[in-house]
């Protein structure tokens, strides 16, 4: 499922003496990462968050009843440089190379923020995103810029079903597509801005209510 070349990790060791942890840095080099969907709507990625979670809150009590606290952990810089990730359905595959990302975790429970670079199909571009909450629901804030285009993500995904619900948003000028495509219309070498509800059930992809100017 995944491969790494280097990973190294520094902590401050303050926190350890009242049971937190505060990890400063993270690194990993050159990570490869193989997702691969398979039938019956299974992939080889899907964890049991909800499970994990309940077995999380199962925590001691003490003689009166009262939970104890359980550990804190933060991560404060999580580092991937030079990183690949590889997505195969059946004989469809994707690959995301020469991935660079900058993260920052406040807790097991999130929130999650990102940013970094990435190719795919030799072309470049950026991104940044934000969790709120890992939980069975994740609410989640995604930016993708690339050739002067942007799309904007944002919505809920449910972990057990691989869907998602929310609103996507397009923005950018039909003259930097035209680069990619000479034959685009002279009419559509203009700026232009779409909004649209996004639904994805794990299998298939609608896109509902368009405005655009």
């Amino acid at each position: 499922l995944a491969t790494i070349s280097a990973a190294n990790f520094s902590v401050d060791l303050l926190p350890l003496f009242v049971g937190n942890v505060v990890i400063k840095e993270i690194r990993l080099e050159h990570p490869k990462v193989y997702l691969e969907t398979l039938s019956g709507n299974r992939n080889n990625w899907t964890l049991d968050i909800q499970s994990d979670k309940e077995d999380t809150e199962k925590e001691e009590k003490d003689d009166k009843g009262k939970s104890k606290s359980s550990m804190h952990l933060e991560v404060q810089n999580f580092l991937i440089e030079e990183g690949l990730i590889s997505m195969t359905e059946g004989n469809d595959s994707k690959t995301f190379e020469d991935i660079n990302l900058r993260a920052s975790l406040d807790s097991l429970e999130g929130p999650f923020d990102l940013e970094g670079s990435l190719s795919t199909l030799n072309i470049p571009m950026d991104f940044k995103g934000h969790i709120a909450a890992f939980d069975k629901t994740m609410p989640l804030e995604f930016e993708i810029h690339a050739f002067k285009q942007s799309i904007q993500l944002s919505g809920d995904y449910t972990m057990d079903k691989g869907s998602f619900l929310g609103n996507l948003k397009l923005r950018g000028t039909g003259d930097e597509i035209a680069k990619l495509s000479p034959n685009l219309p002279e009419g559509l070498r203009q700026d232009y801005k779409v909004t649209s509800n996004i639904s994805y059930d794990g299998q298939s992809l609608q896109l509902s209510k368009f405005q655009g100017i």
